[in-house]
């Protein structure tokens, strides 16, 4: 969110979610799942890419 100078309300804005929502996702305890996180990173230009060795 730093480095696309985006604030929790924008993402909340571009997932058209309240921004209480995106407060969870960012707690590191609330258990979001991994397609929220998908969403929300592709909202940002980024994506999860996940490795297995």
């Amino acid at each position: 969110m730093l480095e696309k100078e985006v604030n929790k309300s924008e993402l909340a804005r571009r997932l058209n979610v309240d921004v209480k929502e995106i407060r969870r996702m960012l707690n590191p305890h609330h258990g979001t799942k991994l397609p929220t996180m998908e969403q929300a990173l592709e909202a940002l230009g980024k994506h999860i890419e996940l490795h297995i060795i």
